[in-house]
């Protein structure tokens, strides 16, 4: 793990060398429900679009 990389989320599961796409910086200074909450939202709004592109 690269030392930019030991800053991120998703750091202690990431085996890649370099920072990628899902690079999601930890700040301190963030409060963990706001990050997961957030995230629901992006989900639900990509689900719904989702969703109305391929119902019948």
């Amino acid at each position: 793990m690269n030392k930019q990389c030991s800053d991120c989320y998703f750091g202690n599961k990431c085996r890649s060398l370099y920072a990628c796409e899902d690079y999601a910086p930890i700040n301190p200074d963030e409060d963990t429900d706001e990050i997961i909450e957030n995230g629901r939202k992006e989900f639900m709004e990509e689900w719904f679009q989702y969703i109305s592109e391929y119902s019948d």
